[in-house]
């Protein structure tokens, strides 16, 4: 049995299918036997296909339909949300849906929300990817010839690398050729730090996703990954030497995904 209130985290998202779901996870103190500790426990009482409207009041009406079959409504404590807006009303609904239930608790919904610590992380992320890359960037394949100079002059390192990913990805002549590359080019020992001999992973480059905010820094801690490849590859394919980086938008392109690591180890630890 749970001591105390029941804290719950929620969030809505779309499958591959394009179809909504609400999950709704539980979290309590319970004593453990045979020593009486305390535990920290959770389990998912929900994964809702929500079909209509998807406004905070409503959502605050599944979750109470919710909370009632699992029999934990009388013990809500906080919610753990994201910062989208509808979260704002979707608490409103929670507080006034207890008041239509009679429960006694008190429940005020500005006091029982809790921000969620990986969305923080994700907008400070976000705000920092946008200082350092104020040119937009396109996942097209198709589109990798755009423009990268920025308002000062210089080229803008993430929209490079980008289009760089686009440009080997848009033909698969180019993706197998990349390949035989990073093999060749260890078999041969072509790849050198100073004077000495490097071998690479044999990894594909990573394409965006924008759905996933630390797309940015995965992109570009893989393509530091395979700095001595790409160089090479580039170097010999005619279509992409307008894409070959200087050794200091290098160094800058290290600086910002240093940056972003520290964001995505906050966030994956």
């Amino acid at each position: 049995a749970a001591l105390g209130d029941i804290s719950f985290t929620a969030d809505l998202w779309s499958s591959k299918t394009r179809y909504p779901y609400f999950a709704v996870t539980v979290h309590w103190v319970a004593r453990k036997d045979p020593l009486n500790l305390l535990s920290l426990c959770s389990g998912l009482i929900a994964f809702h296909r929500v079909r209509g409207k998807h406004s905070g009041e409503r959502l605050a009406r599944i979750a109470l339909n919710i909370t009632d079959r699992a029999k934990v409504t009388g013990r809500m404590g906080h919610w753990t949300l994201d910062n989208a807006s509808i979260n704002d009303t979707f608490m409103q609904g929670l507080q006034d849906g207890l008041k239509m239930h009679n429960i006694s608790t008190l429940f005020m919904a500005q006091d029982q929300r809790i921000m969620c610590f990986t969305h923080i992380v994700n907008i400070c992320a976000g705000h920092m990817t946008e200082k350092a890359s104020n040119t937009p960037h396109s996942d097209d394949l198709d589109n990798y010839r755009g423009e990268v100079v920025t308002s000062g002059g210089g080229r803008d390192v993430i929209v490079l690398c980008c289009n760089t990913v686009c440009g080997i990805r848009a033909s698969g002549q180019r993706i197998n050729h990349f390949e035989d590359t990073i093999k060749l080019g260890n078999e041969k020992k072509w790849f050198k730090d100073g004077d000495k001999v490097v071998r690479v992973h044999e990894v594909q480059l990573l394409h965006n996703v924008r759905t996933r905010w630390d797309s940015v820094f995965l992109i570009g801690y893989r393509f530091l990954e395979l700095r001595l490849p790409l160089d090479h590859f580039i170097s010999v394919t005619r279509e992409l030497e307008h894409l070959k980086m200087t050794p200091a938008e290098w160094s800058r392109l290290e600086d910002i995904i240093f940056v972003l690591g520290v964001c995505a180890s906050l966030s994956y630890n």
